[in-house]
């Protein structure tokens, strides 16, 4: 059973987008992902995110949202 979750926004919310590394790209293990910074008009509906959120008056607001995307890459 699906529960739906409405985590707000606020100015200081910090988007990311994990991408996997490039085999070129020094990360902590191969295969790895990096993250760069985006824009709330790029979130998608979709997207897969992890979610670090705290309550402020009764609802829940985002610290930082990281989201990963779907591909048909296989490695």
């Amino acid at each position: 059973q699906e529960i739906p979750r409405v985590i707000g926004l606020a100015p200081g919310t910090k988007l990311l987008l994990a991408v996997r590394a490039a085999d070129s790209e020094d990360t902590e293990w191969r295969g790895g992902y990096t993250e760069s910074p985006i824009a709330v008009t790029d979130l998608k509906p979709g997207d897969f995110a992890t979610v670090e959120a705290e309550t402020r008056d009764g609802k829940l607001v985002a610290i930082s949202v990281v989201v990963v995307r779907p591909t048909a890459e296989s490695r």
